[in-house]
């Protein structure tokens, strides 16, 4: 859902989606894909923007 999400948004938003939608499943599975994508030499800033978007996901499903 990730990569169709970057490819039909654009990188920033798809990104963000992604991140917010892949969270549910696993949000440590989404912060060390983009830990690696920004060891990878990806723009940082999105990637720890979709990151804490998961962080904050992992929050609520854990409050729910």
């Amino acid at each position: 859902m990730g990569y169709v999400a970057v490819r039909v948004l654009g990188s920033p938003r798809g990104l963000l989606v992604g991140g917010l939608v892949g969270a549910v499943v696993s949000s440590t599975a989404v912060t060390a894909s983009f830990g690696q994508k920004a060891r990878s030499g990806e723009e940082p800033l999105p990637l720890a923007g979709a990151a804490s978007i998961a962080a904050v996901v992992a929050l609520l499903r854990v409050l729910t």
